[in-house]
């Protein structure tokens, strides 16, 4: 089971339940170009796993770029400095909550590839 999560700016949340993923997050999806001013995320979580495996996030009352987990991603150019533009990252956890996702960079020559916590706006999507 899925369940499409509205979190308004008011606090307020409304849940919308699924049988698969792909419903669920086209439910989501029907609202990245919503410009109403209501919205401060929208989340697609999955019950069996008990994590979220999408996120929705508005800034100043306008839709940002829908984050899923798995997705290639790198950090907006404002976050970094030029030369970190090259290095790339999966993300691994999102959390509705916090609006922060967890990101391995994925082209290190390190042993053990960095993770880090960021938030969620800091990110830019890869398709």
């Amino acid at each position: 089971m899925y369940i499409t999560r509205f979190i308004y700016l008011d606090g307020a949340k409304k849940d919308f339940q699924f049988l698969s993923l792909e419903e669920a997050k086209a439910r989501m999806t029907m609202f990245a170009n919503d410009e109403t001013g209501i919205y401060k995320c929208m989340a697609v979580l999955d019950q069996g796993k008990n994590n979220v495996e999408a996120i929705l996030l508005f800034s100043e009352g306008k839709p940002l770029s829908v984050i899923s987990d798995g997705d290639i991603v790198r950090l907006k150019d404002q976050f970094s400095e030029p030369d970190e533009r090259k290095y790339l990252f999966v993300v691994k956890n999102i959390n509705e909550v916090t609006e922060r996702i967890d990101i391995t960079c994925i082209n290190t020559n390190m042993a053990i590839p960095p993770t880090e916590s960021v938030g969620a706006e800091m990110v830019e999507t890869l398709r």
